[in-house]
């Protein structure tokens, strides 16, 4: 809770527990969308009213992608990237969009960059920025995403570090990378 800063066990729950995740938000829900259950890989879209805390699985993704991440425009969620575990990795490009109104998804693109997993994203009013990642090497890349004209548009900066399993975060004028993991070992720097 914001106004008093305290923490607490809701009443409510996921259907089942889920890893390897992607989360977006619209300002009534959250979805957490496809990563590995007890089963192995879903493609499960599981949204949680904000208001009443209600909990359901909406239109499953047509992708069940591992280490996905999520950002959001006020009008839609997106899913970016990820991976296909196996005995060789498949990383993917691919960019999901899902609209709010109708919970509905569908490819929107990719993004410029190498395919990659276990990026961190930014989600700013005009942009959405893919950063960072894995492949079988540390990346460095940011590619940009236009919510206007949901295409993937190239970044003219990169992060100063590679690192993946990263976290991020957004003011209301800059976007900033967490920790995470290089090729040296765990980062501290922001």
């Amino acid at each position: 809770n914001f106004t008093n800063e305290s923490v607490s066990l809701h009443d409510y729950s996921l259907p089942g527990y889920r890893t390897a995740a992607a989360g977006m938000q619209s300002t009534l829900n959250g979805y957490v969308v496809s990563g590995s259950n007890s089963t192995g890989r879903t493609s499960d879209n599981t949204k949680i009213n904000f208001t009443n805390g209600a909990v359901v699985n909406t239109n499953s993704f047509s992708s069940a992608y591992m280490y996905s991440v999520g950002f959001q425009s006020s009008a839609k969620g997106y899913v970016a990237g990820g991976l296909i575990p196996s005995t060789r990795d498949v990383y993917y490009a691919n960019i999901y969009a899902m609209s709010f109104s109708t919970e509905t998804q569908a490819m929107a693109g990719s993004f410029n960059g190498a395919a990659r997993s276990s990026c961190a994203a930014i989600s700013a009013p005009s942009f959405g920025y893919i950063c960072g990642g894995y492949n079988g090497s540390y990346k460095n890349t940011v590619d940009k995403w236009s919510f206007g004209t949901d295409t993937s548009v190239i970044s003219s900066f990169s992060l100063v570090t590679p690192r993946y399993q990263s976290v991020a975060a957004v003011s209301a004028t800059e976007g900033f990378v967490f920790c995470g993991q290089s090729s040296a070992g765990g980062i501290s720097s922001i």
